[in-house]
């Protein structure tokens, strides 16, 4: 749920259009957002936009998966987290720096993947990764992968930019990916998808292998790591039920069908992954950052007391903010990470304060009515005008109005009614103006 996020897509049409050689690493995920034909024409028209060539990303997840295994079977003793998701290695180093310890030290599949296109093709060669992830955008930028991921798309600023080029998959010639893998590691974006290409195992009921997706079922695994004596072997990604439902992905609600199609594609080469020689190219270095800032109770009772929840009764704990509590919340304000104005029902506050505000200091005279046209309220220039009082709240606009223009847009006879009117009884002659509140 990223405010926003850094799109690539302009910096990779400049590459192309200066005639740069460019070529893709296609994240897994694709069977699942271009299913049966179109997934062949998904590459006919990545060749169409001027890319070189075209490589499926699990070509890199066969590396991350037998370099994993490797690092396991030789630390059997102690509890290991998987390193394929970027948003979980960020996750750790940042808030659970305890547990860095236990990230196994291997590259995720797009950077295997991309040292890999570059040790072939040369440095000069630009690598764009598209697949479903924002988190993939950061992880591009660590230090120590300077150079090797030029840019990263999601598959929704794909299809944006096929749109701007008028390219359409219906019409794109279905050709073949330069590179495929031949092993069932294109179950990479899917719960478990990793534990079955290392051929650990996909016995849900194991002691050995966790397989856990979403936040909230990362945190409550993690929080018993530190305690527990068996050595687990942890597969964490942090989009519920895996990559299939990454925030680069079109939404369309329908992740088990998802999954199936992934499934299909990968039974389409089921072989194990080919043995290769273990390589320092694809380690690892992951390690806590600076340790957040710690702050103390009268600082977050200041920033509670400027979105108006100085009170207990008033932080509500809505999670609308992205937050699990106001005071959490309030703590992210003081780190720099989130706004006052993220508050919602704060805004909402704002808001109906500052309506209330315009509609007392107008020179227009405002009345509310309900369907039934009883009023609701008045503001001070109406009563002025009409001299009434707080008794005839409740009562019929009648006993004030004319209701017949009233009723016009009670019963939908008018949208909008508008025009000059006279009220001889208050010597008043007014410009008028009614129409429904929706």
């Amino acid at each position: 749920q990223a405010k926003s996020f850094r799109s690539d897509t302009e910096r990779v049409m400049q590459w192309l259009q200066e005639g740069a050689e460019v070529m893709v690493s296609l994240a897994p995920a694709y069977a699942s957002v271009y299913p049966g034909d179109t997934r062949e024409c998904l590459v006919g028209a990545l060749r169409q936009l001027g890319f070189s060539r075209v490589e499926e990303t699990a070509l890199g997840a066969e590396i991350t998966a037998r370099e994993t295994a490797d690092f396991v079977r030789t630390h059997a003793q102690q509890a290991a987290i998987c390193s394929a998701c970027p948003a979980v290695v960020h996750y750790v180093e940042m808030y659970l720096p305890a547990l860095v310890k236990f990230l196994v030290p291997v590259v995720s599949p797009m950077v295997a993947h991309a040292r890999l296109l570059k040790t072939r093709w040369g440095q000069k060669t630009r690598v764009v990764f598209i697949g479903p992830c924002l988190a993939k955008k950061m992880e591009a930028e660590r230090p120590e992968y300077a150079g090797l991921v030029d840019a990263v798309l999601t598959f929704e600023e794909l299809d944006a930019w096929l749109v701007q080029e008028n390219l359409s998959l219906e019409t794109a010639s279905a050709q073949l990916p330069d590179a495929v893998s031949r092993s069932i590691s294109r179950c990479f974006p899917l719960l478990g998808g990793l534990a079955k290409t290392a051929a650990w195992g996909t016995d849900l009921l194991t002691d050995r292998v966790a397989a856990v997706s979403g936040f909230e079922m990362i945190n409550e695994l993690f929080s018993t790591l530190e305690t527990e004596t068996r050595p687990w072997i942890v597969e964490p990604l942090f989009c519920r039920e895996g990559c299939i439902n990454g925030p680069g992905i079109p939404a369309n609600g329908q992740v088990y069908a998802a999954k199936q199609r992934v499934l299909d594609y990968a039974a389409q080469t089921p072989g194990p992954i080919p043995a290769a020689e273990t390589s320092d190219l694809y380690l690892a270095h992951y390690q806590a950052r600076a340790p957040l800032p710690v702050f103390g109770e009268e600082a977050i009772k200041a920033v509670l007391a400027q979105t108006g929840k100085s009170a207990p009764e008033d932080q509500l704990d809505c999670g609308a903010c992205g937050y699990n509590s106001c005071r959490d919340k309030a703590v992210a304000v003081l780190r720099g990470m989130a706004e006052p104005e993220m508050c919602i029902p704060q805004m909402l506050r704002q808001a109906e304060h500052r309506t209330d505000k315009i509609m007392e200091t107008t020179p227009n005279g405002i009345v509310i009515v309900d369907e039934h046209l009883q009023i609701l309220s008045m503001n001070l220039a109406f009563r002025a005008m009409f001299q009434a009082g707080d008794a005839l709240l409740g009562k019929p606009v009648a006993t004030l109005l004319d209701p017949a223009d009233f009723e016009k847009i009670a019963s939908r006879a008018e949208e909008k009614i508008e025009g000059r009117a006279a009220f001889p009884n208050y010597q008043l002659i007014c410009h008028q103006i009614l129409y429904p509140l929706k």
